[in-house]
C-alpha cells in the first residue's frame, strides 16, 4: 500500500531487502526510508538504513515488539529523524469527530478485522514466521488516538476476551478489551477484534447522552463518516466522504522530514507512549486468570 502511494507521487521509489547492502547508486543520506517491514524487525531495519548513512525514517505503527527494544534503538541513532504513521490522527473523520466533542467523557474505540486470508498466507509474518500480536495490529491505532484526546491516559484493566489459531501452529488471543483512566475523570475503552466483521469505531461522550460518532472506512472507496446523536436520538451528520488518511499521513511525512518538523502525534516520543500503554496492556491481559473463550468461527 505505501509502495503505491508513492509510486503516484513525484518521488523516485527504491525498495529495498536490509538482508543485503544498499544499493550503489543510492545515497542513504538524501534518502527518506519507509520502514514497513514485519514489526519484528523494524529496529534492524532503522539500524541498518542509519548505518548506511541515513537520517530519516517514516516507521510503521507499533515501532517496535516492546517499549525497551524501540528506546535502544533511538538511543542508538541520535542524529536521526523520526515520523510515526499513526494514520488515524491525520484522518479528516478523526479532526471532526474531537473538533465536535473537545471535552468528551467516556470514550470507545472498537476495531475489528478480518484476517482469516492473511493469516492462512502468512501475511504480516516476522521472519521466524509468527504472525503479529492481536495488540500489535489494531492496538497501536486506538491507542493513539486515546492518547491525543488524553495524554494521561493508563490501562486501568485489560483482558483477552478469546482465543483462537492463528496461521501454523499458533494460538494466539483473538480479542482483547482495555480500560484506559486519567487523572481528570476521563474513561476510554479500546476493543480489539480479529475474526468478526470489519470495523473501526470512534464513540465519544460528553456524560449527558450526546454522542458523536465516526465510522472510518473499511472498504475500498475509503468512505468515512462523522455524525452527532442526542439525548432524543437525532442524528446530525458532520462528515460523509473519500478519507484517505494512508495517503494523507505519508504525504505528511515526506513534507515533515524534508522541513526538519514532525507533527505532535507522529513523533518517537509519542510513540513511546503509545508502545507503553500497549505494553502495559499485554502484561496485564496475560496475567489475568481468566478461562480463555476458545474461538475459531466468525462472529
Amino acid at each position: 500500500m505505501h509502495a503505491r502511494i508513492y509510486r503516484s507521487l513525484p518521488v523516485r521509489l527504491v525498495e529495498v531487502d536490509i538482508d543485503d547492502p544498499p544499493p550503489r547508486d543510492l545515497p542513504l543520506e538524501e534518502a527518506i526510508i519507509d520502514v514497513c517491514t514485519p514489526t519484528s524487525v523494524h529496529t534492524e531495519s532503522l539500524a541498518w538504513g542509519y548505518a548506511g548513512g541515513a537520517r530519516c525514517f517514516l516507521v510503521e505503527k507499533p515501532v517496535a515488539p516492546e517499549v525497551s527494544t524501540w528506546r535502544r534503538q533511538l538511543d542508538a541513532m541520535p542524529a536521526a529523524q523520526v515520523f510515526v504513521v499513526h494514520s488515524y490522527l491525520f484522518s479528516e473523520a478523526f479532526r471532526v469527530a474531537c473538533d465536535a466533542m473537545p471535552e468528551a467523557r467516556d470514550i470507545t474505540i472498537t476495531f475489528t478485522k478480518d484476517r482469516r486470508d492473511d493469516d492462512h498466507r502468512g501475511r504480516g509474518a516476522g521472519p521466524d514466521g509468527r504472525l503479529p500480536h492481536l495488540l500489535h495490529i489494531e492496538g497501536p491505532h486506538q491507542a493513539a488516538m486515546a492518547l491525543m484526546i488524553s495524554p494521561q491516559f493508563r490501562v486501568g484493566h485489560a483482558a483477552f476476551l478469546a482465543y483462537g489459531t492463528r496461521g501454523p501452529d499458533q494460538v494466539a488471543p483473538l480479542a482483547s478489551a482495555i480500560a484506559l483512566l486519567d487523572g481528570a475523570g476521563r474513561r476510554a475503552m479500546l476493543a480489539t477484534g480479529l475474526h468478526s466483521r470489519p470495523q473501526r469505531r470512534l464513540q465519544l461522550c460528553d456524560g449527558k447522552a450526546r454522542q458523536v460518532i465516526a465510522e472510518f472506512s473499511t472498504s475500498p472507496e475509503l468512505i468515512s463518516e462523522v455524525y452527532e446523536r442526542d439525548r432524543g436520538d437525532r442524528v446530525r451528520m458532520l462528515f460523509s466522504g473519500r478519507d484517505d488518511l494512508l495517503r494523507r499521513t505519508l504525504q505528511c511525512g515526506l513534507q515533515s522530514l524534508s522541513t526538519g518538523s514532525v507533527p505532535p502525534g507522529a513523533t518517537a516520543g509519542f510513540a513511546d507512549s503509545v508502545l507503553t500503554l500497549i505494553d502495559e496492556a499485554c502484561r496485564l491481559a496475560e496475567g489475568e486468570n481468566l478461562t480463555p473463550i476458545p474461538c475459531q468461527a466468525t462472529a
